[in-house]
């Protein structure tokens, strides 16, 4: 099991560079250490192996599909904690905060990307998991991108899941992205 780290960066500058990194470098897969667990066991995410895989670079740790799943397009999903001694599992985080969070990724967002929401933050349930969910979109030379961004409490620690998929795919890939957001396990 290998714990997130949190870093001081705000979760939305390191969310919009997780797109162009990925992109640009591709997602190294972590051999053997299949599971994700949160700082202090906050949340635990355990791929599937069948439609996900952990990936983990120097800087980024989260899930991507696997080809046979999704086709050989590049789907996958990075994680972000951040610490806020006021998060508790069960109990969504403030509109300000998701807005907050929101704001920035649009502001930080990659200078070759416009970006914009499909849909705002709003409150939304996957399984277990009460959270904040919006859909953002980014056109640019790299290509078309569509985003959901997930944000759920876990004790101390608000996290957020930055899902991503090529644009004209999103529709059938989204199903897989919503299964995998509700078997996170908050730690309670």
């Amino acid at each position: 099991m290998i714990p997130i780290m949190t870093e001081s960066s705000s979760l939305a500058r390191g969310l919009a560079a997780a797109a162009a990194l990925l992109l640009a470098a591709g997602a190294a897969s972590a051999q053997g250490v299949p599971d994700i667990i949160g700082p202090n066991g906050s949340f635990r995410l355990l791929p599937d192996g069948a439609s996900w895989e952990k990936f983990q670079t120097v800087r980024q740790i989260g899930v991507k599909c696997v080809d046979k799943a999704c086709g050989g397009e590049r789907v996958f999903c990075t994680i972000q904690t951040r610490a806020d001694e006021k998060a508790r599992p069960g109990v969504t985080l403030p509109d300000e905060t998701a807005k907050a969070f929101g704001d920035g990724v649009l502001a930080n967002a990659p200078k070759e990307f416009k970006t914009d929401y499909v849909a705002p933050f709003t409150p939304r349930r996957f399984g277990p998991n009460a959270g904040h969910w919006a859909e953002l979109k980014a056109e640019g030379a790299p290509g078309n991108l569509r985003f959901g961004l997930f944000l759920v409490a876990a004790k101390g620690y608000d996290v957020a899941f930055n899902c991503v998929t090529p644009s004209e795919s999103w529709a059938a890939h989204q199903p897989k992205i919503e299964a995998l957001l509700a078997s996170v396990h908050i730690t309670q």
